[in-house]
């Protein structure tokens, strides 16, 4: 497994926070720098990252004598920076944290090192492997130097297996990139100055190539669709070994999950506990209730101007058991539709058994005449006889009438049927 691979849970990956090029490579230099030394990331222990690493990686020119100078800044504003990320409680409610990134960083100048300890949040980010996890190689964003270039690689890389992200909400991808409220608010300044950059670069300097498709509402944009496919197949296979082999390594720390269909286009990152907890809760169709009621939401949310944060309404919209209603108003509704349909259909099979029975009842008067008819006289009279003998009253002066005239009073429909019943003995 290549010791420059960097890997973090995509809750970190989905978080929101504002880094310079600088601290994000700082952060990235240091989950590589104990993969090399093989230290164990976790809480209270500090991580060395040597500036001559530093310039190695990023190929610096050693001779600026600026680096110094900008990593000794870094490690001071890095110590203020924070991060924003959701999860859900064990009693279902949404939890939004807020952390630091390190809890003690300092620079050595005569040895031009940084010693960085992560926070406690950080720590298991970055060393929990789960099936939901993101892993790169520090050389595929070593060469960018837009920080919109290395958060956007890091979204885009944790749906490499698809190839393509959903659609993500315009102020979730701001929100993701840690864009500030007042910054790139025109659409346009937003799509050339951070997105078609960070694509530009992305496409320049890495293994993927980029593009994008822009969803409107009306004239308004609101959300864009990323497609990407790595250029190089061997990079592609050799990537595949490295996730199997971090599967492997995560197999004795973690129950194996596997993703649910329900949950992969949802715009927001579910963990895999809660995939699991919502699974044994809720059957599939409530689950897709649930998640169209979140995005009707959020889309109402967007039409007000306000700016939803998906993973806190899809886990309220869980907690509260949002759509349900609706879906037992369908279910009650489909109820309905089939029992009118059931309904419609035993009518329809009624008719077409009278209708049967009428033809049924015609073809056999039909033989019957054509049996009446092949007899001998005497046989015939006796037939006539016997259907006197059965007619009502009120038939029989007729019927004798037209028998002594010689009428063909079998044909009659009343004596037809007659005749049908004494020849087929009904």
């Amino acid at each position: 497994m290549s010791k420059n691979l960097i890997v973090k849970d995509n809750a970190l990956i989905n978080a929101s926070y504002n880094l310079d090029l600088i601290e994000q490579r700082l952060i990235l230099l240091a989950i590589v720098e104990a993969r090399r030394t093989k230290q164990e990331i976790k809480p209270n222990q500090f991580l060395t990252i040597c500036v001559s690493s530093y310039i190695d990686e990023f190929a610096i020119e050693s001779k600026t004598k600026s680096v110094y100078g900008n990593i000794k800044n870094a490690c001071k504003t890095l110590f203020e920076r924070q991060f924003s990320y959701e999860k859900v409680t064990s009693k279902g409610n949404v939890e939004k944290v807020t952390s630091r990134w390190v809890q003690s960083i300092s620079y050595v100048d005569k040895e031009a090192i940084v010693r960085i300890k992560f926070s406690d949040d950080v720590t298991p980010l970055i060393t929990n492997l789960e099936r939901q996890f993101t892993k790169y190689n520090l050389e595929q964003i070593s060469d960018l130097n837009s920080k919109y270039s290395v958060r956007l690689y890091e979204i885009l890389i944790s749906w490499r297996s698809q190839g393509k992200t959903p659609m993500l909400p315009l102020d979730e991808i701001r929100y993701r990139l840690g864009l500030m409220a007042n910054e790139y608010k025109i659409i346009n300044d937003f799509k050339k100055w951070v997105l078609e950059l960070a694509i530009k670069e992305i496409n320049e300097k890495t293994d993927i190539q980029v593009s994008y498709e822009q969803h409107k509402q009306g004239r308004k944009i609101v959300g864009f669709t990323f497609t990407f496919k790595v250029k190089n197949a061997k990079k592609a296979q050799s990537a595949k070994k490295e996730t199997a082999a971090i599967l492997a390594a995560a197999a004795e720390q973690v129950e194996p999950f596997e993703m649910n269909p329900l949950f992969e286009k949802i715009a927001a990152y579910v963990t895999p506990a809660e995939q699991k907890a919502y699974l044994e809760t809720y059957s599939g169709e409530q689950i897709a209730a649930i998640i169209e009621r979140a995005d009707e939401y959020a889309a109402d949310l967007r039409t007000q101007g306000k700016k939803p944060r998906m993973g806190a309404v899809y886990a309220k919209a869980f907690a509260e058991n949002w759509g349900t209603e609706k879906l037992l108003e369908k279910q009650e509704l489909e109820k309905k539709k089939e029992a009118e349909r059931l309904a419609r259909q035993k009518e329809l099979e009624a008719k077409q058994a009278d209708e049967q029975q009428r033809l049924d009842d015609n073809e056999r008067k039909r033989q019957a005449i054509e049996i009446f008819e092949m007899m001998n006289d005497d046989e015939k009279e006796a037939v006539l006889d016997e259907i006197d003998s059965r007619l009502a009253s009120f038939f029989k002066k007729s019927f004798r009438q037209n028998r002594a005239n010689g009428i063909p009073v079998y044909k009659d429909t009343i004596v037809a049927i007659m005749l049908k019943k004494i020849i087929f003995d009904d």
